[in-house]
């Protein structure tokens, strides 16, 4: 998934077992995406939730994961 012409990743996080969210050429996240997640799954769900609220980002089919849906109660925060 893209915004802005970069492409986001989610990595484990330096320290602990938490993981967080990047863009893979490096620079500033959105402030809602920044924070640690409990699992990957979580990551995900979260930058879905941002792409379907921001229209500046575009969607690339091929990294949405289709196994992690976001839920109803994650679209209303």
């Amino acid at each position: 998934m893209q915004y802005g012409g970069k492409e986001f990743q989610v990595q484990r996080a330096s320290f602990g077992n938490h993981y967080e969210v990047s863009f893979t050429t490096g620079g500033e996240i959105p402030k809602d995406l920044k924070g640690l997640f409990t699992s990957t799954g979580e990551a995900e769900a979260r930058i879905e939730t941002f792409v379907e609220l921001n229209p500046k980002v575009t969607k690339n089919p091929k990294s949405i994961p289709a196994a992690h849906p976001v839920k109803a109660s994650q679209k209303d925060k």
